[in-house]
């Protein structure tokens, strides 16, 4: 390495098996987002290991078949282990669901034009998805996680193109718009639906 140049390798990599299950019963999922706790990196005899939290996805869906789960957004926390030879292990310790500002679980189902009011905003609602309708409920499709130092974090959602403010309690306390020229629009109106022919 010279001072002009930087390289990067892998050093440790952990999985998870595909049936492992959160506290409350549904499977951990693709993960979208990784925030490390740096307050918790601690070593000892070589090896690491700290706090990480995560982000799954919205749960399963198949736009095409206009299917999507009723899916309720969460972080889950999970101790990282990193041994002298590289070799790391995932351990899950719990989760939070994530509750817009009324203290609704938020759903990954997709919200077409249906919106809610949080902030004096229009906000994407779930309005349909498995056959059944979810009316009101902030449609969430977390894609990623930026903690503070006080256990608060924003979360990037792919629907609103919004960054969201929680709290540690997992409630969310504000909102980052775009920028009216981005924001998603069909005639005028909001418009959230991750469908094309919508």
């Amino acid at each position: 390495m010279t001072a002009n140049s930087l390289t990067a390798e892998l050093w440790a990599m952990a999985t998870l098996p595909a049936s492992a299950r959160d506290m409350f019963g549904d499977t951990l999922g693709s993960l979208s987002a990784v925030a490390i706790d740096p307050q918790t990196w601690t070593q000892k005899r070589g090896a690491w290991s700290a706090t990480v939290f995560t982000l799954p996805d919205r749960g399963f869906n198949t736009p095409a078949k206009d299917e999507y789960s009723d899916y309720p957004g969460r972080v889950h926390a999970f101790t990282l282990r990193i041994g002298k030879k590289g070799d790391a292990r995932l351990e899950y310790l719990r989760s939070q669901y994530l509750r817009d500002a009324d203290g609704a679980q938020t759903t990954g189902l997709d919200p077409g034009k249906a919106t809610k009011q949080l902030f004096k905003q229009a906000l994407p609602a779930g309005d349909r998805g498995l056959g059944k309708s979810v009316p009101r409920r902030l449609s969430l499709d977390a894609e990623g996680l930026a903690r503070q130092a006080d256990g608060s974090f924003y979360v990037s959602d792919e629907f609103a193109c919004a960054i969201y403010f929680f709290d540690a309690s997992a409630q969310m306390r504000g909102v980052i718009l775009p920028p009216p020229s981005i924001a998603p629009r069909k005639r005028k109106r909001p418009h959230f639906t991750s469908h094309d022919r919508d």
